[in-house]
């Protein structure tokens, strides 16, 4: 007994085009209608590493995609979609031992449900080949791995914590004042102050700005941690990282008078970064402002801006 998954679907497709497509030019094709359908205004990108899991069956159908599929209009032009890519894109040659192949499979999956196999059956019979490719798209794209139906008219977990808010009350134990970005605001507090400033408490006229820092990088650091919770790894925190540094590097590497005016002026540049393929702007409600510019100070921690003061060390 096998079970037809995303996965099969892709794999199986991707071996048919004239022209072999990777694995992120298999998934756009296959989503770029979808898309037209989708409430989410944003476009969306899959990203490699995402594809690459998608692939592999260990990353999920984005949820942008799934409530697409069940738009009434996109339904009704998904048989001529298909017939599309059948005549244009897919090989001959090999497009029938893919059909067969496919029949063989549903044949052997008992988790379809009766009206989805009996319509497949059905299109077989008048070699309505596009029916037969969008019913096993939908079906795949909408099933998950256990073969829940993954309409999501129903609240699943996960897609309720996408929804939550960010514990805006951290206690002073939950903040971490060793890290490298606390350092790098007390170096632009010091060249300020024209003096060693080694704590808040040295600086006091700072304090409002301080704690909004904190509080940023607090905000980013919940979303990292929901990152790994819901997603299951750290990669779309680092997409949305990597985003967030191509968007700030030119403002960063202006001249300024003084590395307080650096970090406002790349703080107040990272509130317009577009992120253009990142997986939690398209799918959470986690990216605030806030959430932004503590992305500025993780990535001081991770060394890729250096100083706020000293640009060149």
């Amino acid at each position: 007994m096998s079970k037809i998954t995303f996965s099969f679907f892709l794999k199986k497709i991707q071996s048919i085009y004239k022209k072999r497509p990777n694995q992120q030019e298999t998934i756009d094709s296959l989503f770029d209608e979808i898309l037209l359908y989708s409430d989410n205004s944003s476009a969306y990108c899959i990203s490699k590493q995402r594809a690459n899991g998608m692939f592999n069956d260990k990353e999920p159908i984005p949820q942008a995609i799934v409530s697409a599929s069940y738009n009434a209009e996109y339904i009704n032009n998904i048989y001529d979609y298909f017939t599309k890519m059948i005549t244009e894109d897919f090989d001959s040659a090999k497009f029938e031992l893919f059909i067969n192949n496919l029949k063989e499979e549903i044949s052997t999956d008992i988790n379809i449900p009766e009206t989805i196999r009996n319509k497949i059956n059905a299109a077989y019979e008048t070699k309505d080949y596009a029916c037969i490719i969008a019913e096993i798209f939908l079906y795949t794209l909408r099933f998950d791995s256990e073969n829940r139906d993954t309409n999501f008219q129903n609240n699943t977990n996960a897609k309720s914590s996408k929804k939550k808010s960010i514990n805006r009350n951290p206690s002073k134990e939950e903040m971490d004042l060793t890290l490298p970005y606390i350092q790098a605001l007390y170096e632009v507090y010091s060249e300020k102050e024209n003096k060693n400033v080694t704590c808040i408490e040295d600086a006091p006229r700072y304090t409002a700005h301080y704690n909004r820092q904190l509080l940023a990088y607090f905000d980013a650091e919940s979303v990292f941690h929901k990152t790994r919770d819901i997603y299951k790894n750290e990669e779309p925190f680092n997409e949305l990282k990597s985003e967030m540094y191509d968007g700030i590097i030119e403002t960063y590497e202006n001249e300024y008078d003084s590395g307080y005016m650096r970090l406002q002026s790349v703080l107040s540049h990272a509130s317009e970064v577009q992120f253009d393929s990142s997986v939690l702007c398209h799918e959470t409600e986690w990216i605030k402002q806030s959430v932004k510019k503590g992305v500025c100070h993780y990535l001081v921690n991770d060394n890729k801006i250096k100083s706020w003061v000293n640009i060149d060390e």
